[in-house]
Formats: structure tokens, C-alpha cells, sequence
């Protein structure tokens, strides 16, 4: 039986199940439905139990671990030093530590990493595409959302880029880029919006194709 961990909610009519962006199955069910019931609910999934688990990546965040970084897989490296901080250097992401390198401490720092690296990829290319459309620049911001590689906040004319589109090829991240920018024209995915992101990637399908395949592989689940 899988491990999971059961929310009893008042009121729910159904047994639900979903996990978290850190692996975890959580199982939700009303108090009054028997265990035995709920136990069954979920050996009876396991096929979808096994599928999703394994789109979540595990890592050590120790000598030999691999993560994904601009569209590689690269080898990590932690060693001591007189600084805390990260680099990249011949397909090798290299973090630093000035003392014991806890996975939290790792995280963390690679974290920031990722997110420097994506606002110096991303701040360009927004500067270069507004020059393009002819509109005045967005603020940049970094994230940390799980779920989408960045998010347009059109009243506020801001794009937040989240770390985990450090891990995507620069082509694709330039892409997003387009596709944040088109939303400060139209916010919704309309057909009017798809129009305009083909006006500057014509082979925007291809890319979207690609990044879907990213997702589904889920390589940059649970990296942060």
C-alpha cells in the first residue's frame, strides 16, 4: 500500500486523491467513510499512483546528484569554501558552503541561482522584444512558483519569471518571454493571443509541445 496522508474533510461528497509539489499523495475523504473503503479507493489507483510519483524527481543535493539546469541534466558538486555561493562551469553546477552542506542549504542556494540566472537570460530578451512590439518594459521579478514557468500580472505591467525556467533550453525561455509579453495585450489565452505569440514564434506549437513533454517528464518537480 502507498504511504499517503489522509485529510478528513466535513462535507466532501467523494474520495480525492492529488499529490503535492513535493511528492506527497494526499488522500481526502469525508469522516464518515470507512477506512477500509478509502484503503481501496487508493489500492484501486495505483496505476495513476505510480505514474505520477514517478514525474517527481528525487534528489540528494550531495556529490554525484544530477539536476537540471538550461536544458541539460548536470552533475552537482557541493564542496567547502570561504563563500556561500553557486557557479556553473563545464556542464557542472558547483555549490559552495561555508559550513556543513545541509540538503536545506543546498536548496536554498541553488534557488537563488537559478533565479539570478533566469532574470540575466530572461531581462534581456524582455528589453529585446519590447523593442520589437514597440511597448514600454515590464518589471521583472523572479518567483518561486511551481507550476508555471512565469506569470503576467498585466495591471501591474510585471512578469515574474520562476526559478524553475532556469532549467529549460534558452530558446524556450525566449518563447515565454513572447508569450508573457503578448498577455500585456490580451490577458486571457484567446485566439487573439495565440495570434499575436505566432506573429513573433511561428513555430509556437512546436515549442508548446515541448515545453508540455518538459512538464509531463517533470524534471524540475520538486527542486526546489
Amino acid at each position: 500500500m502507498e504511504d499517503y496522508t489522509l485529510k478528513l474533510r466535513r462535507g466532501q461528497k467523494t474520495i480525492r486523491m492529488h499529490y503535492t509539489d513535493k511528492g506527497e499523495l494526499i488522500v481526502s475523504a469525508s469522516p464518515s467513510v470507512p477506512r477500509k473503503r478509502i484503503e481501496d479507493f487508493v489500492a484501486s489507483n495505483s496505476a495513476w499512483i505510480e505514474k505520477t510519483k514517478a514525474t517527481f524527481a528525487s534528489h540528494s543535493y550531495s556529490n554525484g546528484d544530477t539536476v537540471p539546469y538550461l536544458g541539460n541534466s548536470c552533475l552537482l558538486m557541493v564542496v567547502s569554501g570561504p563563500a556561500n555561493e553557486v557557479g556553473f562551469l563545464d556542464g557542472t553546477v558547483l555549490v559552495t558552503t561555508k559550513r556543513k552542506a545541509s540538503e536545506q542549504k543546498v536548496r536554498t542556494l541553488l534557488r537563488a541561482f537559478y533565479e539570478k540566472t533566469i532574470l540575466s537570460i530572461a531581462g534581456p530578451r524582455v528589453t529585446y522584444w519590447c523593442s520589437v512590439m514597440g511597448i514600454e518594459e515590464p518589471k521583472i521579478l523572479s518567483c518561486n512558483a511551481k507550476t508555471r514557468w512565469a506569470v503576467c500580472v498585466p495591471s501591474r505591467r510585471e512578469i515574474r519569471f520562476s526559478a524553475i525556467s532556469a532549467t529549460l533550453d534558452k530558446d524556450l525561455v525566449d518563447m515565454i518571454v513572447v508569450h508573457e509579453l503578448c498577455h500585456l495585450f490580451h490577458p486571457d489565452h484567446s485566439k487573439q493571443f495565440w495570434q499575436k505569440v505566432a506573429q513573433y514564434v511561428p513555430d509556437v506549437k512546436e515549442k508548446e509541445k515541448r515545453l508540455k513533454e518538459i512538464s509531463k517528464k517533470g524534471a524540475h518537480k520538486n527542486l526546489f
